[in-house]
């Protein structure tokens, strides 16, 4: 029973820090002469669809911004919902006026098949501080679930149907 519940811990531990650990952030400090002066920011889009990846895939892409504000900018974090989606950001401050890039790199290795919706959050000195970016797509596992939602691992054939199967 104690080997047991220790493999279950450290199961749940390896499961937590894979997809929450670290790899999906990069921050920076604000300079003090910018800290307590805001500015805007504002996205060319804020949501970008990769489309569909075949699992173990990997998108990268970049979301374009511009500071509309009339202070500098600094991006001081930007991090990933999952490590699967890796952020990088501007290293030093945007004037006002110009444009800046966020990178992000969204790897399908450890995802099931179907739907996928990730987040990249910013903190900035922006009012709001904080920036949700979305990333959305379709991975397809050709070895298990093609179409996601709660069939996952149960591949039927064109017009068979769920009977029997506890789902």
């Amino acid at each position: 029973m104690v080997r047991f519940l220790f493999s279950s811990v450290l199961f749940s531990s390896l499961l937590i820090a894979g997809c929450g650990g670290k790899g999906n952030s990069d921050s920076t400090e604000i300079p003090a002469d910018l800290v307590g002066k805001t500015t805007t920011m504002v996205f060319e889009k804020d949501t970008f669809d990769f489309g569909t990846l075949q699992k173990g895939e990997k998108s990268e892409f970049t979301f374009t911004f511009t500071n509309t504000g009339s202070e500098q900018l600094v991006i001081a974090d930007a991090k990933g919902s999952c490590g699967c989606t890796v952020p990088s950001k501007p290293e030093g401050p945007i004037k006002p006026g110009e444009k800046g890039e966020i990178k992000v790199v969204f790897d399908s290795t450890n995802k099931k098949g179907g739907p996928i919706t990730q987040t990249v959050t910013l903190t900035a000195n922006t009012e709001p501080n904080v920036t949700v970016l979305h990333v959305v797509g379709q991975v397809i596992d050709p070895n298990g679930d093609k179409e996601g939602g709660d069939h996952a691992g149960h591949n039927h054939a064109p017009g068979e149907s769920h009977e029997g199967h506890n789902h």
